[in-house]
């Protein structure tokens, strides 16, 4: 009979909970029941808040890394741990993550218990991370021929290459040419760091040597990838056989990161063929999912002039090519066959980065599904480490339940480091999720929030931006971190911030105001608030779109929403009076960022909508209508107008560009406007070259290089940029990129270089142009902020006078990342100005020129 009441009152309270959460619009996604019996229903609301217990949790507290778990169950370690504990519960800091620092699956159960005892005992409220969690690491074949590359390989030398964390290497030495022709090819050790080949008697004329070399993928940065596929089976059950025996009472509150700390994946990894049998078995499952038949694999492979008759043959293949540089061929690492590829075509590298991606998600998914049915049913979230696919959570019911974010830094960068797009994609995804902050910290790691102000200020950064939750990373007597334990002052302040927003609940509910833009079109916006709605957020996201460049006139972007395709622009030229050609003006409508409405005037005779704009975001939701600003195209025949003449001034041989002006401006006058914009602005983009009003280089055009890899990005101007990752030390010149750099006449020029911002991930770098005496990154004078999630910014070097002619302009890396010892420096644009300027993102400068009129042919 007591056993019926228990369970009637336990089904009375579910009931409860689901009538509850049916008025505060979240679903009921789990029940915990603590080791007493009691039931704690939770569910998550459209603003990422955990109700917990049919009330808003929002924790305010720190990680904690207990030295009874990470140093050992000594009494000593547990008489520290509880100290410090204590002084928690004292200042009423009892929200806390706790971090075992070793993998979780490394700590007793009986050492578990006992602290999970403690915490439960006196009031503590806290979530538990897994540490190092999967511990076997992933190894496999990298391919980065750009980098693992020796020139110049003649039949009585040898080649020989620097290469990190490997234990063997394949090589090739091929014609210089295309690649296709392989003299020698063989399997070489590597000792110290270096593997060297012989080039043997084969070699016409020099080789180039290409080195793939095996290597085990460690921690990059702040995140890392173990290998999932193969060790995932055994952590899980050990990972069961620890927590099953562990009973949890009421403070447990969620688990973080089960497969371990800060999942990502780092660089390299996005050009390795792991070598476990676990993902060559998975990888051709997923083939044979994708194509029907190995007749469609190949043409997808843009496979030729061979035979590829299996699916079991295709999974075992090795790339010999990344980023259009290295051998255009797949081989097999069973037999030696060699499978020629259009590399141009080939769709090998997008389907192992689904496949990989996929996967990832798969074992995301599966862990927090079996910690939610076999141990306790409470939230699972991950440490969304970088915006990627493998944190888009697709399932409507089960799997993770959220994000943590870790907003490193002061001001601004707290957003633009993660938060803001982690809130995008919980937006995004198709059921509710949390999302907190599941580490914070000042920049530098054994830095203090400067003053209480300091504190708030930034944790409202966070707050506003959407995040449910906030965890200093600064209980650590472990690390040597910043330490808020040896603070008492700073643990009063959070103490005080966790008072505000427990007297403020209406945080539970509330949803920032967002702008969302493609990733591709970073380098136009500015993350943070929106120029002139500052109740607004520009925030970056996943979904498909493209920028909009018109000339120096108007700037936006196009982004595919559910609701169908919105075209966001904005005037580069002040208020102005715009007119866009539609086929049906009626249809589109526009709004402020904010949602209000925007009227324009319609002429349906000549279809036509008119509208003021100047340098705040529009949004046009057109349906499906490509909208075209005119005055575009009227601002770039004046510009093209203005280089001839100034062309012709200055005694250039300019005069052939009239014939594309009168074409263009005939388009302009047969209502053809977008085509006339565009056949002016080639022509400009061709003028500027000639009569250098400036002059752009794209950093991923050099004329030699030494960096690692020319790599997609983005954010970057062209969508590229020149990239320098290696743990390798480089030879006496350092890692160099070099630029042929024409002047048409003498000038005093300033020098601009946007790429990694300075500071400790970032390496230093000295320049120079020709043979003058070089300079320092050290000079170099950061402007404006940064764009693409922080990942690149402008840099002013400093001036030069340059001499008609051809000049060299010259970059070296000679140091590793003092914060890393990695040798890392992105490059993305190179800029020169003869009159003052200051660059923003990929905008190039505007032609400083007066107003022209240009009439049919081209005449003023």
């Amino acid at each position: 009979m007591l056993k019926l009441k228990v369970r009637t009152l336990q089904l009375s309270l579910a009931l409860f909970a689901l009538t509850l959460c049916a008025v505060t619009n979240a679903q009921v996604l789990g029940q915990f029941t603590d080791r007493t019996g009691s039931i704690h229903p939770w569910s998550i609301n459209s603003a990422h808040t955990l109700i917990w217990d049919n009330a808003p949790f929002i924790p305010v507290g720190g990680v904690f890394i207990p030295k009874y778990l990470a140093n050992g169950a000594t009494d000593a370690n547990w008489k520290s741990d509880t100290q410090s504990l204590d002084l928690l519960k004292q200042k009423g800091l009892t929200d806390i993550i706790i971090d075992p620092y070793v993998s979780a699956t490394d700590v007793t159960s009986a050492a578990w218990q006992k602290l999970i005892d403690y915490l439960d005992s006196n009031g503590f409220r806290y979530g538990i991370a897994f540490g190092m969690g999967i511990d076997r690491p992933l190894t496999g074949t990298l391919i980065k021929p750009s980098i693992y590359r020796t020139d110049n390989v003649n039949s009585y030398g040898e080649a020989s290459w620097r290469v990190a964390a490997s234990d063997k290497a394949h090589y090739y030495l091929v014609d210089t040419q295309d690649g296709s022709q392989i003299f020698r090819e063989g399997e070489i050790s590597v000792n110290g760091g270096v593997a060297t080949a012989p080039a043997g008697d084969k070699i016409v004329g020099t080789a180039v040597g290409l080195l793939y070399p095996h290597v085990v993928i460690t921690p990059y940065m702040n995140y890392n990838l173990p290998d999932i596929w193969g060790g995932f089976d055994a952590y899980r059950d050990h990972l069961l056989a620890i927590f099953s025996n562990v009973k949890f009472g009421s403070g447990l509150r969620f688990f973080i990161d089960p497969l371990g700390d800060r999942l990502g994946i780092p660089p390299n990894a996005d050009y390795l063929i792991p070598d476990s049998q676990e993902f060559e078995i998975e990888w051709e499952a997923w083939l044979r999912r994708r194509y029907s038949t190995v007749d469609a694999l190949v043409n997808a492979w843009g496979v030729v002039d061979h035979d590829l008759n299996s699916y079991e043959t295709a999974a075992r293949l090795i790339p010999l090519w990344s980023n259009g540089r290295g051998i255009p061929m797949l081989n097999d690492p069973k037999t030696g066959t060699k499978y020629t590829v259009k590399w141009n075509v080939s769709k090998y590298w997008a389907n192992l980065h689904e496949c990989r991606d996929s996967a990832i998600i798969y074992y995301m998914n599966a862990a927090a599904d079996i910690l939610k049915q076999q141990v306790a049913d409470v939230p699972v979230i991950y440490t969304r480490t970088d915006l990627n696919p493998i944190f888009a959570n697709a399932n409507k019911i089960g799997g993770f339940d959220g994000y943590g974010v870790p907003a490193y830094g002061k001001g601004q960068t707290l957003v633009s480091n993660g938060a803001d797009s982690a809130v995008v994609q919980c937006n995004e995804a198709l059921r509710p999720m949390w999302c907190i902050v599941s580490e914070t910290a000042p920049s530098d790691a054994n830095a203090s929030y400067a003053s209480r102000d300091s504190m708030f200020q930034d944790l409202n950064l966070l707050d506003d931006i959407g995040c449910k939750g906030f965890f200093v990373k600064g209980y650590d007597g472990i690390t040597n971190g910043y330490n808020m334990l040896s603070n008492l002052g700073q643990l009063d302040w959070l103490a005080a911030y966790k008072q505000r927003i427990q007297s403020d609940m209406t945080i539970a509910t509330a949803k920032p105001n967002i702008l969302l833009y493609p990733i591709s079109a970073s380098g136009l916006v500015q993350e943070g608030n929106v120029p002139g709605y500052p109740d607004a957020w520009w925030c970056p996201t996943l979904a498909p779109g493209k920028p909009l460049m018109y000339g120096s006139s108007f700037a936006g972007y196009n982004l595919l929403q559910p609701s169908g395709q919105i075209t966001v622009l904005w005037s580069l030229t002040g208020q102005r009076e715009t007119n866009f050609l539609l086929d049906d003006p009626k249809a589109v409508s526009i709004t402020t960022p904010e949602g209000l409405p925007v009227k324009g005037k319609i002429d349906m005779k000549k279809r036509t909508l008119t509208v003021m704009m100047d340098d705040n975001p529009l949004i046009f939701h057109t349906m499906g209508q490509d909208i075209f600003p005119l005055e575009a195209a009227q601002d770039a025949l004046k510009q093209l107008k203005y280089l001839i003449d100034l062309g012709v001034s200055e005694g250039i041989p300019v005069e052939q560009f009239r014939y594309y002006l009168e074409r263009a401006d005939s388009n302009y006058h047969l209502n053809n406007q977008e085509t006339s914009f565009l056949m002016s602005a080639e022509a400009i983009n061709n003028l500027v070259n000639i009569v250098e009003p400036f002059i752009w280089q794209e950093a991923e055009d050099p004329s030699y290089y030494t960096f690692s890899d020319k790599a997609p990005l983005a954010g970057a101007s062209g969508g590229y940029a020149l990239s320098l990752d290696t743990a390798s030390p480089p030879g006496s010149d350092g890692y160099m990129a070099q630029y042929k750099i024409h002047v048409t006449k003498p000038d005093q020029f300033t020098v601009w270089v946007s790429g990694t911002p300075p500071g400790n991930d970032a390496s230093p770098f000295i320049w120079n142009f020709d043979s003058d005496q070089p300079h320092n990154s050290s000079d170099a004078k950061v402007v404006g902020a940064p764009w693409f999630m922080n990942q690149l910014v402008w840099m002013k070097l400093g001036t030069v006078m340059l001499n008609p002619g051809d000049h060299t302009f010259t970059i070296r890396a000679t140091e590793p990342a003092a914060g890393t010892g990695r040798y890392f420096l992105t490059l993305d644009s190179i800029l020169l100005t003869r009159t003052p300027f200051t660059p923003s993102g990929i905008m190039k400068p505007p032609l400083n020129m007066g107003a022209v009129k240009v009439q049919r042919n081209g005449k003023k």
